[in-house]
């Protein structure tokens, strides 16, 4: 009988105390692990989109959105796609996503291009206004000036003043649209006075 025994420790200290290893070598005709379970497929790799890694979205929908998702589950495979559910909610997501950027886009953008051609206007019209206000004027000034004086060199001969009124009519008619070297240096000239920094 050992100290420990004596004691009263004996089985206390026994359910400690680590077994001597065998000297005859473990062989087992199993492996420690399947061969199965060793070889195991590499998990799938996601699909990895433009922007970096998807990410986990997930929700109820109410029946009419099901049957959306159904109906273009249905249509992939009938014009011969590979899809999935996940795929068909992923693409419906995406679609409202770039929707509503695209509403909020406008929401912004419209007022500032409302602005932008108010202003524009405002500015085409205070440069232009007074170039059609001082032709009016000069017509409105050398027409009655010129009918007069004809109407007093021609007082005899009140045939030949309308000819020539008729001809000069007929004239105008003929010339407005016409584009001529004199005409081409005036609008380069208004043009350039519009624009300076052209």
């Amino acid at each position: 009988m050992g100290i420990y025994e004596s004691a009263g420790l004996q089985d206390k200290l026994r359910s400690t105390t680590l077994s001597l290893a065998s000297r005859q070598p473990l062989r087992s005709d199993k492996p420690a692990l399947k061969e199965s379970e060793t070889e195991q497929k590499p998990p799938a790799k996601k699909p990895q989109s433009a922007k970096g890694r998807p990410y986990l979205a997930a929700g109820w929908v109410d029946a009419d959105t099901n049957a959306i998702i159904e109906f273009r589950i249905r249509q992939g495979k009938k014009q011969g796609i590979k899809t999935t559910r996940s795929k068909v909610i992923s693409d419906m997501l995406k679609e409202a996503a770039q929707n509503d950027a695209f509403t909020r886009n406008q929401a912004i953008l419209a007022p500032i291009i409302r602005d932008t051609m108010r202003a524009e206007f405002r500015s085409f019209e205070n440069r232009h206004i007074a170039l059609t206000a001082r032709i009016l004027y000069q017509v409105g000034q050398i027409l009655p000036l010129i009918q007069r004086l004809l109407g007093l060199v021609l007082k005899t001969n009140l045939e030949k003043y309308r000819a020539i009124v008729r001809e000069s009519e007929t004239s105008a008619r003929v010339k407005i649209t016409r584009r001529t070297p004199q005409v081409d240096e005036v609008i380069s000239r208004l043009k350039s006075s519009f624009n300076p920094m052209n």
